[in-house]
């Protein structure tokens, strides 16, 4: 019964993977968790963007009207997380106040759409779900039931700390220094 309940665990698991694939190429996956949901929709004549200029493979990040953005200020260690507003040729204007770029001392990006982001949050569901299927399982073979045993421990406790793991390298902080910086560009 330990066996279908875990070939049970695994199918949701790849069943909630699979529905997870995003069906259309974004650009850029990072932000904060709700950047899928636009408060404020980008006008049609809107021609800026703020960009995270950064050095490796992706050297541009991009930020536009409607997106969340979690910074970090100099001076305070208090995370924001305004939606940006408007951006024109000078300014960023977030929540009816102007963002001074030169002030942002961190920023943290989630990377939600990558592989370890949508594990990372499947895994503790399957190992609760495997340690409730161990202690219910032996009502139904005629055993004593609630008994916790050592492997009724391992797996759980393994799946969800990897899980945790996960999450917790599907996110980044940058801090903002000569090679890095945010600055306002021009769409193309």
């Amino acid at each position: 019964m330990k066996n279908l309940c875990l070939i049970f665990i695994l199918a949701c698991l790849h069943t909630s993977i699979q529905a997870q694939i995003p069906t259309k190429n974004k650009e850029s996956t990072t932000g904060s968790p709700d950047q899928d949901k636009a408060l404020v929709e980008q006008p049609e004549n809107a021609t800026y963007f703020l960009s995270l200029e950064k050095g490796g493979r992706k050297k541009r990040l991009r930020f536009y009207t409607g997106d969340k953005i979690t910074i970090t200020f100099k001076g305070m260690k208090e995370k924001f997380t305004p939606t940006i507003t408007k951006i024109t040729a000078n300014r960023v204007e977030v929540a009816d106040a102007f963002l001074d770029l030169s002030t942002v001392h961190k920023i943290t990006l989630y990377n939600r759409g990558s592989f370890k982001a949508k594990v990372g949050s499947l895994l503790p569901a399957a190992g609760l779900l495997y340690f409730l299927g161990d202690m219910i399982n032996p009502i139904f073979s005629g055993r004593e039931a609630f008994q916790i045993k050592k492997g009724s421990i391992i797996v759980p406790a393994t799946l969800i700390g990897t899980g945790l793991l996960l999450r917790a390298l599907s996110k980044r902080t940058l801090k903002m220094n000569k090679n890095r910086y945010l600055r306002i560009m021009e769409k193309i």
